[in-house]
C-alpha cells in the first residue's frame, strides 16, 4: 500500500470524524491523490459521470417522489386509521399495527426516515394510549422502519444494484422474503415484550372522527399500490424506473379524483424530492471518484489477500463484514456507507463465491440496523424530535429490539436462499 493512499484514507477518516459532509470527505482526499499522482483531472469528471450513468438510477427520484406524495396527500393518515379500526380492541393491537403498517408502507416509500416521518407520531401515540411507555413505542417505531429499505421498493438496494452493476429488479425482489422474516421476528418479539410493557388499563379511543368507510376510501390507493409495485416488478411487466413513474402518476390521478391535490402540494413534494436526490447523487458521484482511487491502488485485492492470510473461513469473514457495516451504519448515512464500502466488500464476497444479490440485502440490513444503534443512530434522533422524548430513553428501550434485528441479520446472512429463492424462482438462476 503506497504512502499517498494511506494519507488519503487517513484524511477521509479525519474529515468524517470532524463531521464534514460525506461527499466532500470522499471527494477532497481523492482530488489530493490525483494532484499528487499528476493524473488528469478529466479522470475525476469521467469517474463522476460514469458513477451516475445508469438507467436504474432514474427509479430513485421516482420512488422518493412517490413517498413524498403519499405523505403530503394524507394517505398515510388514512391507512393508519383504517388498519387501526380493523385491529382495535385486541390486546397489543397498536404494537402489531406498528409492524404491519411499516411492512405495507415500506412498499411505498423504501426509505426508513420517510416511514418514521410519515407514521412515527401516530404510531407512538396509539401505543401510548394502549399503555405502552413512550420510550418503547418510539424504539419499536424505528425498529419496524428498518423493514422499508429492505422490502421493495428499496432506495438503498437500487443504489447497490447500480454501483455493483447487477440487476436492479433481482436486487429489489431479493428483499421480499427478508422483509417478511424481519416482520415475523419483530412480531414474535412484540408478543414477548407485551408481558413487560403492556399496562392493564383499557386502551383509549384515539381514532378521531374519521368514519370507517372514509378511512377505507382514503387508504384504498395505498392498499392497491403497495402490492402492485412488487407484483409489477416480479412478473417483469415494468422495470423499477417505469414502475416508480407509473405509481407517481397513479397517486397524482388519485389525488385529483379525491380532491387532495393542488399546485402547492406538488411543488412541496418536488422541492423535497430534488433536495434528497441532489444530496444522494452528489454522494454517489463523489464515491465514484474515491472508488477510482481504490481501483488505481489495487486496494480491493490487497484487502482480499490480507483477509485470506488471516482466515479462509466464509463464516468468520461474513461476521467481520457485518461488524464493519454495523459500525459504518452508526456514523454514516446508508448512501454514504454504501458508496464507500461496496468497492471494498464486493470483491471480497465475490472471491468467497457469495452471490452479489445476497450481499446487497446483507449490506442494506446492516446499515439500517446502524440507524438505531448508539451513539449516533439517525432514526433515534428523528423519532425523538418528532415525539418529544430524550434520545437516551429511546436507545435504552431499543436494546431488545436491536437483538431481534441482529437475529434476523444472522438468518439472512447465513441462509442465502432467504434472499435468492424468490428472484431465482421468478427469473431463473
Amino acid at each position: 500500500m503506497s504512502i499517498i493512499l494511506i494519507v488519503v484514507i487517513l484524511l477521509l477518516v479525519i474529515l468524517l470524524v470532524l463531521g464534514v459532509p460525506a461527499a466532500l470527505a470522499m471527494g477532497l482526499p481523492a482530488l489530493l491523490y490525483f494532484f499528487v499522482k499528476e493524473i488528469p483531472l478529466s479522470t475525476v469528471m469521467y469517474s463522476m459521470y460514469n458513477q451516475l450513468n445508469s438507467f436504474s438510477l432514474i427509479s430513485v427520484p421516482m420512488f422518493i417522489l412517490m413517498g413524498n406524495l403519499v405523505n403530503e396527500l394524507g394517505y398515510t393518515d388514512d391507512l393508519f386509521y383504517f388498519l387501526k379500526r380493523v385491529m382495535r380492541n385486541k390486546r397489543g393491537y397498536s404494537a402489531r399495527l406498528n409492524v404491519f403498517i411499516s411492512l405495507i408502507f415500506s412498499g411505498i416509500s423504501g426509505v426508513a426516515i420517510a416511514d418514521i416521518g410519515g407514521l412515527g407520531k401516530m404510531e407512538v401515540k396509539a401505543m401510548e394510549d394502549e399503555g405502552y411507555p413512550r420510550g418503547y413505542a418510539s424504539a419499536l417505531t424505528i425498529a419496524t422502519a428498518t423493514i422499508g429499505p429492505v422490502f421493495p421498493p428499496s432506495v438503498p438496494l437500487l443504489l447497490f444494484a447500480m454501483m455493483a452493476e447487477v440487476s436492479s429488479v433481482r436486487s429489489l425482489i431479493a428483499g421480499v422474503v427478508p422483509g417478511i422474516v424481519m416482520s415475523i421476528i419483530l412480531l414474535l418479539g412484540v408478543m414477548v415484550l407485551d408481558k413487560k410493557y403492556l399496562a392493564s388499563r383499557p386502551a383509549k379511543d384515539s381514532l378521531g372522527n374519521i368514519p370507517p368507510m372514509q378511512a377505507f376510501w382514503g387508504s384504498f390507493p395505498t392498499l392497491i399500490a403497495a402490492p402492485s409495485i412488487v407484483l409489477l416488478m416480479m412478473f417483469g411487466v415494468f422495470s423499477p424506473s417505469e414502475t416508480g413513474a407509473l405509481t407517481v402518476l397513479f397517486f397524482l390521478i388519485a389525488g385529483l379524483i379525491q380532491r387532495r391535490l393542488n399546485f402547492q402540494k406538488i411543488l412541496k413534494c418536488l422541492k423535497i424530492t430534488f433536495t434528497v436526490c441532489a444530496s444522494t447523487l452528489f454522494v454517489t458521484a463523489a464515491g465514484g471518484v474515491f472508488s477510482k482511487v481504490m481501483v488505481l491502488e489495487n486496494l480491493p485485492n490487497v484487502i482480499i489477500t490480507a483477509l485470506f492470510t488471516v482466515t479462509e473461513s466464509k463464516v468468520i469473514i461474513l461476521l467481520l463484514i457485518n461488524l464493519i457495516l454495523l459500525i459504518l451504519g452508526c456514523f454514516m448515512t446508508s448512501t454514504s456507507a454504501l458508496v464507500l464500502s461496496i468497492p471494498i466488500i464486493l470483491p471480497v464476497t465475490n472471491a468467497l463465491g457469495i452471490d452479489p444479490i445476497h450481499v446487497g440485502v446483507i449490506m442494506t440490513l446492516n446499515l439500517m440496523i446502524g440507524l438505531i444503534t448508539p451513539p449516533f443512530g439517525l432514526s433515534v434522533f428523528t423519532v425523538a424530535r418528532i415525539v418529544d422524548i430524550p434520545p437516551e430513553k429511546v436507545f435504552k428501550a431499543s436494546v431488545p429490539l436491536l437483538i431481534e434485528l441482529l437475529i434476523a441479520l444472522m438468518f439472512i446472512t447465513f441462509i442465502p436462499q432467504l434472499s435468492l429463492w424468490l428472484p431465482n424462482l421468478m427469473f431463473g438462476i
